[in-house]
């Protein structure tokens, strides 16, 4: 990359800002490919078809998108004005 679009690479526009989190939470793929890792070994060692492999990998996805939406691209959905922003449930009050 050129010394322009090295500096130009941390900004945003506003069709790429819009898109940021989508693209931040579908880069997500690590318990996927581990679910289907692990699903995969565990089918042929115990020979239960393909159901474990199928069903491990859906659990990794579903975990992708919850680790990515609240660990690695928390970041985005609290600038993101669409949605609210990540914050503790208020705490009872003790009377």
């Amino acid at each position: 990359m050129s010394g322009n679009q090295m500096e130009g690479a941390n900004e945003t526009g506003p069709e790429e800002g819009e898109n940021a989190l989508t693209n931040c939470l579908l880069s997500q793929y690590r318990f996927c490919a581990a679910g289907v890792g692990l699903g995969t070994a565990y089918a042929l060692k115990y020979k239960k078809g393909i159901i474990p492999m199928v069903a491990a990998g859906a659990i990794g996805t579903s975990a992708d998108m919850l680790y990515g939406l609240f660990v690695e691209c928390a970041h985005l959905r609290n600038q993101d004005t669409h949605l609210p922003s990540v914050s503790p449930p208020p705490r009872p009050s003790s009377q």
